[in-house]
């Protein structure tokens, strides 16, 4: 049973410097803008905004999506137009770039995605995460949650710290 715990208490540590890193790095973009989306070992997070892609991606789900060298038919993508992210899936690929279509939209897209808009394929999906990432977007909110959690950790440490002392 002392393993379990020491497990759980790993994982979650790893739990939080993962949660901490991904709200610095959702912070930085928030702060330092830019057309590029913030990303770690290549892994970006975005919260979806609409339904075009339901059933598989419904509004408020959070994906993770990561930059690929080359995409096929039938993967999620992820690409820009003018600084907006559209997530749609690949229906055809030719000379012109990739033609993409909503799942619940009727229609493909109009214009096909050329390789340079591709931000990533869609590698995972949270349903409802998307809800809790766009809160945590604006900069207080993330530097209070990174705060928080810091303040938990450092407690956690000293916690234990004060175990090790009181009993030698």
């Amino acid at each position: 049973m002392k393993i379990f715990g020491k497990l759980l208490k790993a994982a979650a540590k790893l739990f939080s410097i993962v949660l901490m890193a991904a709200i610095l790095l959702q912070l930085a973009g928030s702060v330092f803008g830019g057309r590029e989306l913030p990303a770690l070992f290549g892994y970006s997070c975005l919260a979806v905004l609409s339904g075009s892609m339901e059933p598989a991606v419904s509004a408020g789900d959070l994906i993770v999506i990561h930059r690929q060298t080359d995409y096929k038919e039938g993967d999620i993508i992820t690409f820009s137009e003018d600084s907006f992210y559209t997530t749609h899936r690949i229906i055809a690929s030719d000379a012109g770039g990739y033609r993409t279509k909503g799942d619940a939209n009727n229609i493909q897209d109009a214009a096909p995605v050329r390789s340079e808009q591709v931000a990533g394929k869609v590698k995972w999906i949270i349903p409802k995460a998307g809800k809790l990432f766009l809160a945590v977007r604006s900069p207080l909110a993330a530097a209070c949650i990174f705060l928080l959690g810091a303040a938990a950790w450092l407690l956690s440490d000293q916690k234990k710290t004060g175990e090790k002392g009181a009993g030698e």
